[in-house]
């Protein structure tokens, strides 16, 4: 298992803070280097050899959401005095359901700001603005907000823009190519073909699973207007997802995984993916495929 051990990466950082920047201008600079780094991913987090071992000094990259809290909590700690970081749960709805979720909230001077890293890496590695640095507050709401049109400016003074622009204007321009007088009258399948190929315009190489996957819920959110539902599969070394497309009277599926990105594929392919070895803890794609073998 290929693992890199990170922590020459993230003393770098902590030695190369630009000079002559406020505290909130560094806290953000080290925030948005330190996401290049890290991924979080199932298939890693139980790995002895990813966790965090100081007295090693070993950092994997593949950490959890504790962990990149509290390798952060670290790094702003050791900016300047008038930087203090600690660590805090959170409330974050995932699919339903509200977790217990560690972040980070850092006091400079008589301002405090929520930092989710671990929210934001897909953004990050993928060049689009940041969701979760100073733009949210915990439950109790005792902190502050930074608009979005101050940390673009912030970004722009340090340079942290990546590939130049904001990867959100690269979606909104695909919007309005799918949204074209000329695909007016495409059908079902033509509309979400061009929709999966803008899509895979967007699409950032990422380490982890779950930055693609994250990504890809974003996309699907912005390009799509059809209903859709996702089901997992996994087998020992890798988990993938199962995207189901409908209008209600046609249907098309897709799959992502890291190794092939997102492609077009058919219920069929799937059951012969489950009989050759893969997994599902869901009960509703299980109905779906023998729904379909009862056709």
């Amino acid at each position: 298992m290929n693992i890199e051990n990170i922590m020459k990466d993230l003393n770098l950082i902590m030695l190369n803070i630009p000079n002559n920047l406020s505290s909130l201008e560094k806290v953000r600079w080290v925030y948005k280097k330190a996401g290049e780094l890290f991924s979080y991913d199932y298939n890693y987090i139980n790995d002895e050899e990813s966790q965090v071992i100081y007295e090693k000094d070993y950092i994997g990259n593949y950490q959890t959401c504790i962990e990149i809290s509290s390798i952060l909590n670290l790094m702003l700690n050791n900016i300047d005095s008038n930087i203090k970081s600690e660590i805090v749960e959170r409330n974050v709805d995932s699919r339903g359901r509200v977790d217990g979720h560690k972040c980070n909230v850092v006091s400079i001077g008589n301002e405090k700001y929520v930092l989710d890293l671990t929210l934001d890496l897909y953004l990050i590695q993928a060049g689009f603005q940041t969701k979760n640095f100073g733009y949210y507050t915990t439950i109790y709401g005792d902190e502050d907000i930074i608009p979005l049109a101050d940390l673009e400016e912030m970004d722009k003074k340090l340079g942290l823009i990546k590939f130049g622009e904001y990867t959100d204007k690269k979606v909104n321009d695909a919007k309005s190519r799918i949204n074209a007088p000329k695909n007016k009258n495409l059908s079902f399948e033509e509309s979400v073909d061009l929709r999966i190929s803008e899509m895979n315009k967007l699409l950032y190489k990422y380490n982890g699973f779950l930055e693609g996957k994250n990504l890809i819920n974003k996309l699907l959110h912005d390009f799509m207007n059809y209903y859709y539902k996702d089901y997992y599969l996994t087998n020992e070394n890798e988990m993938i997802c199962c995207i189901q497309i409908s209008n209600n009277e046609e249907e098309v599926w897709y799959l992502y995984s890291l190794s092939l990105g997102l492609i077009k594929t058919e219920k069929e392919k799937i059951s012969q993916m489950l009989d050759s070895g893969w997994q599902t803890k869901s009960n509703s794609l299980d109905d779906e495929l023998k729904e379909s073998t009862l056709k």
